[in-house]
């Protein structure tokens, strides 16, 4: 038991520099930023791949790395009817330029936006809505 509270900490330890070096900001796909870690991605891709859903659902597009990444190994596997719906209360653009300020990343000059690929226009849905507990 004593190993994995180690194990925890030690875990904690990683998110916590990978977050403080802004390394969550760095990462991307095909170009695309991409605000996960790349294990999560890693593992996430197990899972479609394993599944082979017909939809995926997001909450929080904002940059839309996520859904791009997910739209990616969907397309790769030959699911041409799968689909990932995705939703965010700010617009694609708004998100991409950092708009509404929001300090996570900085706007990345170099990206291909998410929402302007072939593989997004094949099998992402796209809501600006919130979402709402009532």
């Amino acid at each position: 038991l004593e190993a994995l509270g180690t194990a925890t900490s030690a875990w904690k330890e990683r998110d916590a520099a990978f977050e403080a070096e802004g390394l969550f900001c760095k990462g991307r796909w095909l170009g695309v930023q991409v605000l996960q870690a790349p294990e999560d991605l890693m593992y996430l891709q197990q899972v479609i791949v394993k599944l082979r859903p017909g939809v995926i659902i997001e909450t929080g597009t904002y940059r839309g790395g996520l859904a791009f990444f997910a739209a990616s190994v969907l397309a790769q596997l030959g699911l041409t009817n799968s689909r990932v719906i995705t939703m965010d209360p700010f617009d694609l653009d708004s998100n991409f330029y950092n708009l509404d300020n929001h300090p996570l990343c900085p706007v990345c000059h170099d990206c291909v936006k998410a929402h302007e690929t072939e593989i997004w226009r094949r099998h992402v849905i796209f809501f600006q809505a919130e979402a709402s507990a009532s």
